[in-house]
């Protein structure tokens, strides 16, 4: 969502005018009558592309955030086999407690 964001200010994705209305009201809906303001304020604020100086920026900050995206997946997909193992080594750890259930109360 942050890379879209940043993409959506740093003018590499256009927003159809729909787009307004849902985030406005997925953003009303969680505040109050008070802050409906607040929320249209910010909906607007989100995806209005930037001014010229700030949209260097956001090319910037875009640029990182996708390429941390990738390298987070990447890493996911490389420690896949790491994170199985660990799981599995947890629901073997955690049949001890259904065998053993004074173990939860006194170690």
């Amino acid at each position: 969502l942050l890379s879209a964001i940043l993409c959506v200010h740093a003018g590499w994705l256009d927003v159809p005018t729909d787009a307004y209305s849902t985030l406005e009201g997925a953003l009303g809906a969680v505040a109050s009558n008070d802050t409906a303001a607040i929320a249209s304020a910010q909906a607007e604020s989100l995806l209005v592309p930037a001014g010229s100086l700030s949209k260097d920026w956001y090319v910037v900050f875009a640029v990182l955030s996708i390429a941390a995206t990738l390298v987070m997946l990447l890493w996911f997909c490389a420690s896949w086999r790491a994170i199985r193992r660990a799981v599995a080594i947890t629901e073997e750890a955690t049949k001890v407690f259904s065998t053993l259930p004074s173990l939860m109360i006194w170690p």
